[in-house]
C-alpha cells in the first residue's frame, strides 16, 4: 500500500503542487471577498484581515505543510531503507544458497579395448551435498550416424561435495562399430529441495586399432 501511495504521488506530483497553492490561496481569499462584500452590503463582517492576521495564517500553513512534508519524507526514507535491506537480504540467500549448490559433473573415461564399455567418473564439484540421484539413459537418440550405447539406470542416495563415484556401463553391440554415442540424464536435489537436471551427451570414434580419435561432449546444466 505504501508504494502504491509514492507511485501516486510521483505520479500526479504537478497536480499535488497546484493543490497546495489551491489550499494556501483559497481560505483566504474567500474569507477576504466575504470582508468585502460586507463592507459593501449590510453584512455582519466587515472587518478586513489585518497584517498580523494574515501573517499568522501563512505562518500556521507553512508550519503545518513542513509538518506533513517531513512526515512523507519520513515514510518515503523508511521505504528506500527497506527496499534496500530487502535487497541485500536477497543477495546474502542467493550467496548462501550458491554455498550449498552442488554441481554433478559426469566425465567420461575410455581405456584401450574398451570403446563399447565405457566407466564414467560421476562428481560433485559444488560445495553441497547432492540427494536422490536418478541416472538414466537419454531415450530420444536418433542419430544412425553413431551406435547408441544404452545407460543402465542408476540411483544413489547422496553424494557429498567433491566426492566421486565410477560408473561402468556395459554394452552387447558389435565391436566392429566405430562411431559411439551415449546419452545420460542425470536429475538430483540439493539441501533446499531444489530439483536441478543435469543432460551429458558424449560421441566418440574409434580407428582401425581400437584407439579413440575423437571424442565430443555435450553438457546442459540448469534447475527443473
Amino acid at each position: 500500500m505504501l508504494v502504491d501511495l509514492f507511485a501516486l504521488l510521483k505520479k500526479n506530483l504537478l497536480l499535488i503542487v497546484v493543490i497546495l497553492i489551491l489550499l494556501f490561496f483559497m481560505p483566504v481569499i474567500i474569507i477576504q471577498v466575504l470582508y468585502w462584500v460586507g463592507s459593501i452590503v449590510s453584512h455582519p463582517i466587515k472587518v478586513d484581515f489585518q497584517p498580523s492576521d494574515i501573517l499568522s495564517y501563512w505562518g500556521a500553513f507553512i508550519v503545518a505543510t513542513g509538518t506533513v512534508s517531513l512526515g512523507i519524507l519520513a515514510l518515503y526514507q523508511n521505504h528506500i531503507l527497506q527496499k534496500q535491506a530487502e535487497k541485500a537480504q536477497k543477495k546474502i540467500e542467493e550467496l548462501e544458497i550458491n554455498k550449498t549448490k552442488p554441481i554433478l559433473s559426469l566425465s567420461l573415461g575410455i581405456r584401450f579395448g574398451q570403446f563399447s564399455n565405457p566407466h564414467f567418473n560421476l562428481r560433485n564439484k559444488g560445495l553441497g551435498t547432492a540427494y536422490d540421484i536418478k541416472l538414466s539413459d537419454i531415450q530420444d537418440f536418433n542419430d544412425n550416424n553413431y551406435t547408441h550405447i544404452p545407460f543402465q539406470k542408476i540411483e544413489f542416495e547422496q553424494l557429498y561435495a567433491q566426492e566421486k563415484k565410477e560408473i561402468k556401463c556395459e554394452h552387447k553391440g558389435s565391436n566392429n562399430e566405430t562411431k559411439w554415442h551415449i546419452g545420460v540424464v542425470i536429475v538430483y536435489t540439493d539441501i533446499h529441495d531444489s530439483i536441478r537436471q543435469a543432460i551429458f551427451h558424449y560421441y566418440w570414434i574409434t580407428d582401425e586399432n581400437k584407439r579413440v580419435v575423437l571424442e565430443r561432449k555435450v553438457e546442459n546444466i540448469n534447475d527443473i
